[in-house]
């Protein structure tokens, strides 16, 4: 069927009206911005008693992020990092926004990977060794892949679409694009769009190792992890959040307050198996 030139979304411009990250390279974009430029590593050797003997691997862990910046302790209690870590990068980039629309027409697109790994791990020890009685209550809402989107929307009142989006390493980005696509369907007049994942405990290590995914040039962390490079012998696990404020430039440019020249996105490119394969070969 043809849908109708007035009906086709077409390449509508979207503006980035706001941006927070926390990563292990910074949490703060400005941070991270000088680190990328600079070339400082932040990966470090995964140090764990449990791991068998001549088994090493490194991790990147998002350091200087105090959780008490944005949850009280009870909340803290309740939520895996994971989540900890999209909210504060969230309400860093939503604090940029000038205005928002009403909460009908405000979106969240989430991409996550595997989630609360550490806390599905940490439930399962305690149901091995203390039976049913001992696995927290909160577990599924903490768990779920969904929970992360949901917990942004009630949080930040987003009453519009709540999406999870899961494409592995592309799941972040993946995002982005999925919240491009609501605004150019007129789905919603703002997004907050972006990933998380924190997947540093000893299971998803342990899990990652045996794949032999990962890399093992613990002796030199600042060259470990090169993706594109021919000598690259794996990736290194890591953490981190960042979430960008999405709208239509045209709404932008239509506000009373007008941000001046913001950056744009025009396009993007959805992961898949075939485009996957097509790289690989």
């Amino acid at each position: 069927m043809t849908v109708p030139a007035q009906m086709r979304p077409g390449r509508v411009p979207v503006a980035v009206v706001g941006a927070g990250v926390k990563t292990p390279a910074g949490t703060d974009v400005g941070d991270l911005w000088e680190n990328l430029c600079a070339g400082r590593p932040s990966a470090e050797v995964f140090d764990d008693d449990r791991l068998p003997q001549g088994a090493a691997a490194l991790v990147c862990r998002v350091g200087g992020f105090d959780p008490a910046a944005y949850l009280t302790p009870i909340e803290a209690r309740r939520l895996d990092r994971s989540h900890a870590l999209a909210i504060g990068a969230a309400a860093d980039a939503l604090g940029q926004c000038r205005e928002l629309p009403v909460p009908a027409r405000r979106a969240v697109v989430c991409g996550i990977g595997l989630g609360a790994a550490s806390t599905y791990e940490e439930q399962v020890s305690r149901l091995l060794e203390g039976g049913a009685h001992g696995v927290s209550p909160l577990t599924i809402p903490m768990v779920m892949p969904s929970s992360v989107a949901a917990h942004l929307s009630l949080r930040f009142g987003f009453g519009g679409p709540c999406v999870t989006v899961s494409a592995a390493c592309a799941s972040g980005a993946a995002a982005i694009g999925e919240g491009m696509e609501l605004l150019r369907r007129g789905a919603a007049d703002i997004v907050l769009a972006g990933g998380v994942d924190s997947l540093v405990g000893y299971g998803a290590m342990c899990c990652f190792m045996r794949l032999d995914a990962m890399s093992r040039n613990v002796s030199c962390p600042e060259l470990a992890s090169r993706p594109f490079d021919i000598e690259r012998d794996g990736f290194v696990m890591g953490e981190g959040a960042g979430f960008v404020v999405l709208q239509r430039l045209e709404d932008v440019c239509a506000s009373p307050r007008p941000l001046p020249s913001p950056p744009c996105l025009r396009g993007h490119a959805p992961p898949s198996r075939r485009s996957r394969a097509r790289q690989a070969t």
